[in-house]
């Protein structure tokens, strides 16, 4: 665990002479670079002779324990260097010491190649961006062909896509196609994919005047070290978790923000497996049709690298002609980032060749925000502003082919929905300006059901998973299976009581199979060690089973399992590759679960609380006729902007709102001329400061923003701890109930409030 590294068994590497040769073990990081093997042989054999013979093979020398169970030889760099008597401790772990701490070429190569990839990533992004500009500016072919790409985007993607999205696509596009070619030097997708060859052409007018060389060299000990270490992969597999790893690392490098608001973590191929094999028993017992059936379409609506559909394809090997059959036209899958969408595309169609030596586009693959896509709902009509971005057009798109692919699954009946939906209900630091993006329709959906039914504070239930289960739960129709591996928190929250209720209203059968690793529950677990994401967010798999219609009242079945928080994630790992869903069920392993009367599954009280005269409740809130001790009661303020507006001093608050006004102003000049209720503020505004709806609202209105120091008020913040905030209703941006319960005007307010830290029960 200290040196974060895999021992790979019968590890497969390509000889001298174009063989594949096996090493009993490897030593592997997470890009799939090796440090170390290890060679056993018999006791009876000759250690010497054998070493001889392995290396005339072609077994690598570079830094390599052979033994006989009785006697240990470390090579290093061709010579040996240690030996040991296994039987002898103080031997054995000095010789294990120099094996792990000895860094071999390859792997210093790619550590340097990957440090300064990291520092030049930057600046050359922001070269990039500069030329970019000029390029808007000067080349009116290059501008013709961006703007259009913007507005088919903007009809798939949604309305909020925009010109600087498409500037970073591509260049996602320009910075990482070497490393494509490196790992899949015989690939199609740059001359067949129909949106890589639609970026290509904009990048080729791009750079009309302009080299890749140029602009790139200083990226080129990266790409280097890809090449090298891209061609010790063997097989797909190998060559898939390598891009993987590879697109994790370049993603965090080149936009960290995007990298955690679209939870760029693969998931781990014993999860996907687990899920695969429990959706195929499920159809199988409730529609008599396993997954590779005609009849069974099946999609995953936020695909990523691919790693779902890539895991269907070889779960069929056995039958190529369903295979064939089922990827033609019932397999699909929908991703929204460039950037994954070219691997998964890679990733799908090179494991799709290599099990029928038949190379086919990947036609099930739409670039496409799934979260807007209604499409496939009879007389769907969108809401007014919903930036769904497709009125007027029923299938927006980016090409003329992802048009017609979008149509073709709108038109499919989808039973099967499975994946791993992004889970990041907030944003790390509000000053970050990286919220999730707007889904309407689908916060419609929720705030109609799992809203409704709930009884709690709403404000983590639009999580980009839980809007997810919301979409796919509508669209699998009056019959099918959807299964997610997510946070786990929807499992025993009280703000998820409104989903627990409303799912078992929805579904028949519920099955959880409950991963645990939720390091904020029990500090004495961590993410890296017992979180099979290395997060410390705990996760569950979940099967939601649809029979028939919805039903008109609470239910359906729910069988839990969970595993052993303190089992470490290798473990869970294992536990996942050897059990099934199915005969797991058949052994009695699932508790069934009756639903408490307020949607509680997990920890369900012993005492009915709800015979108690309630502190506050929010029908008196609202008015209705009913019994609380308190009428008002209120989140604290939330301001959307901290640093902005909070201080340890009236005089640092002073300095920070000034600032941020006559910014707002100033910006609020220089767009007067084109405010209209039809430009889009928010893609034009600098960001110098912290903007939010309330604020480009104002600022489209053409509304003046002042300056007064009366607002600012001694506060407490998070709790405890007295500072000063810039009390305004403006740039607070929700201040909730509070100016009620101490009014915004009046500055000598002396009202009196009971603070809950916490989530109420």
């Amino acid at each position: 665990e200290e040196h974060e590294l895999i021992l790979y068994t019968e590890y497969p590497f390509p000889s001298p002479q174009g063989t594949t040769l096996r090493a009993d073990g490897a030593l592997i990081d997470r890009v799939r670079l090796v440090h170390g093997w290890w060679e056993a042989k018999d006791e009876k054999d000759n250690l010497e002779r054998e070493i001889e013979l392995k290396i005339s093979k072609g077994y690598p020398t570079d830094n390599i324990i052979f033994e006989d169970t009785s006697t240990a030889i470390l090579i290093q760099n061709g010579q040996q260097v240690l030996r040991c008597t296994l039987s002898n401790p103080e031997q054995l772990q000095r010789l294990l010491t120099c094996f792990f701490e000895y860094e071999i070429p390859i792997v210093e190569q790619f550590r340097h190649a990957k440090e300064k990839f990291a520092q030049e990533i930057p600046k050359v992004a922001a070269a990039l961006t500069d030329l970019l500009a000029i390029a808007h500016q000067d080349n009116q072919e290059f501008q013709d062909q961006s703007l259009e790409f913007l507005r088919l985007c903007q009809k798939s993607m949604g309305d909020n896509i925009t010109i600087h999205q498409i500037d970073e696509m591509l260049i996602q596009h320009i910075l990482t196609d070497q490393i494509f070619r490196a790992v899949f030097p015989d690939s199609r997708l740059q001359t067949d994919n129909h949106v890589a060859v639609a970026i290509g052409n904009l990048e080729r007018l791009f750079f009309r005047k302009q080299t890749r060389h140029t602009l790139l060299k200083r990226l080129e000990p990266y790409f280097a070290a890809i090449r090298h270490a891209a061609a010790a992969t063997v097989n797909h597999q190998e060559k898939q978790d390598f891009l993987k790893q590879v697109y994790e690392d370049f993603y965090t490098a080149y936009n960290p923000k995007d990298a955690d608001k679209l939870g760029v973590v693969y998931t781990p191929k014993e999860a996907v497996r687990f899920i695969i094999e429990g959706c195929d028993w499920l159809t199988q017992i409730h529609f008599n049709k396993h997954l590779s059936d005609p009849g069974l379409d099946i999609l995953d609506p936020c695909m990523g690298t691919g790693t779902f559909i890539v895991d269907l394809i070889d779960y069929w090997r056995g039958d190529k002609k369903a295979l064939k059959a089922k990827f033609a036209t019932e397999v699909h899958a929908n991703e929204i980032s460039i950037l994954p969408y070219y691997i998964a595309c890679l990733n799908v169609e090179q494991a799709y060749y290599e099990i029928t030596e038949q190379w086919q586009e990947f036609t099930g693959a739409c670039l496409l925000n799934t979260l807007h896509n209604w499409w496939f709902e009879p007389n769907y009509i969108p809401q007014q502003n919903n930036n769904a971005g497709i009125q007027g057009d029923m299938f927006g798109s980016v090409t003329a082919e992802n048009r017609e692919r979008i149509q073709r699954q709108n038109e499919r009946k989808i039973p099967v929905i499975l994946g791993n939906p992004p889970y990041n209900a907030n944003q790390r630091n509000e000053n970050d300006d990286n919220k999730n993006e707007p889904a309407p329709e689908v916060d419609r959906r929720i705030k109609d059901t799992y809203v409704a039914a709930s009884t709690a504070q709403k404000t983590k239930l639009y999580d980009p998973y839980v809007r997810f289960f919301r979409w796919a739960s509508d669209r699998i129709g009056d019959y099918g299976v959807v299964s997610f591996i997510t946070n786990r928190s929807y499992l025993d929250s009280r703000q998820a009581d409104g989903f627990r209720k409303t799912v078992v209203n929805e579904f028949q059968e519920i099955w959880i199979v409950d991963l645990m690793s939720d390091v904020r529950k029990n500090p004495k677990i961590s993410g890296t060690k017992h979180n099979i994401f290395g997060i410390q967010t705990g996760v569950a798999i979940v099967f939601l089973v649809r029979t028939h219609k919805l039903m008109s009242s609470s239910n359906g079945t729910v069988y839990y399992l969970n595993l052993d928080d303190f089992l470490p994630a290798l473990e869970k790992r294992r536990w996942l590759r050897y059990h099934t869903l199915s005969k797991l069920s058949r052994k009695g392993e699932f508790t069934r679960i009756t639903p408490g009367p307020n949607g509680e599954w997990l920890n369900q009280p012993h005492e009915d609380w709800s015979t108690w005269l309630p502190v506050a409740s929010r029908e008196v809130k609202n008015g209705k006729h009913a019994e609380a001790i308190f009428k008002l009661y209120s989140l604290g303020v939330l301001t959307s902007r901290d640093d902005w507006v909070y201080g340890r001093s009236v005089s640092e608050v002073q300095v920070k709102t000034d600032y941020f006004v006559k910014f707002y102003e100033s910006e609020r000049r220089r767009l007067r001329k084109y405010l209209t209720t039809d430009f889009n503020v928010d893609s034009h505004v600098k960001r110098d400061i912290k903007w939010t709806t309330e604020l480009t609202s104002l600022l489209a209105k053409n509304k003046k923003l002042s300056y007064k120091p009366i607002y600012i008020r001694r506060s407490q913040y998070r709790p405890f701890v007295n500072i000063y905030l810039y009390y305004d209703k403006i740039i607070i941006h929700r201040p909730s109930q509070q100016p009620h319960i101490f009014t915004i005007e009046n500055q000598n307010n002396q009202n009196l409030a009971i603070g809950i830290s916490g989530i109420p029960h």
